[in-house]
């Protein structure tokens, strides 16, 4: 695919900051999409921050010849409208955490034995992103960590209206110290 009918929009860029509804998007892509002839090929990067972002993305679909690919929150891009409105007509997928034969390939170029290699991954885990930061361990889990604070603070809670977040939190936290460990409400 020539890069000239490539549309590549991401929405945290300061360079879109002025992107907030449905109408400024349009615009957006009206102004960069008028010289390009023949399919275009639409990316957007967290999409989920423009407000009525399904709007656009709908009349994309039935206005030009084009294959759409939006990145973003999943429970704001799983919202019941976008289904609605996509029904049938999208395929998702999903970028799942690394296996440790993967990772064992990636970090190969760091020189560490198996073992140390198994130590990084359960220290780590498989997140594709963090290969960027080449097995270091700090930048790592300030990325694991604003992983974490966008999935659960932003998605899980706003999602399901959860008001007490400190209780919430020590829910997860007592669940993710205790995985494979049998507990009930009582122990």
């Amino acid at each position: 695919v020539p890069q000239s009918r490539i549309i590549y929009i991401n929405l945290e860029s300061a360079q879109y900051l002025s992107v907030k509804n449905d109408f400024d998007l349009q615009k957006l892509i009206t102004e960069r999409s008028q010289q390009i002839e023949g399919k275009i090929y639409f990316f957007f990067d967290e999409i989920q921050l423009v407000s009525h972002w399904e709007r656009v993305i709908n009349a994309l679909r039935v206005d030009y010849d084009c294959d759409i690919y939006l990145t973003g929150s999943n429970s704001k891009l799983l919202s019941g409208e976008l289904v609605t409105l996509l029904a049938g007509r999208y395929v998702s997928f999903e970028v799942l955490p690394f296996t440790f034969s993967e990772f064992v390939n990636l970090y190969q170029s760091l020189n560490l034995s198996i073992q140390e290699l198994f130590q990084l991954y359960i220290k780590i885990g498989g997140m594709p992103p963090l290969h960027y930061f080449n097995g270091e361990e700090e930048p790592s889990f300030r990325y694991l960590n604003d992983i974490y604070n966008t999935v659960v603070v932003k998605d899980i809670l706003e999602y399901n209206s959860i008001r007490d977040v400190g209780v919430f939190n020590r829910i997860l936290l007592f669940c993710l110290d205790n995985v494979g460990q049998s507990f009930s409400a009582n122990s």
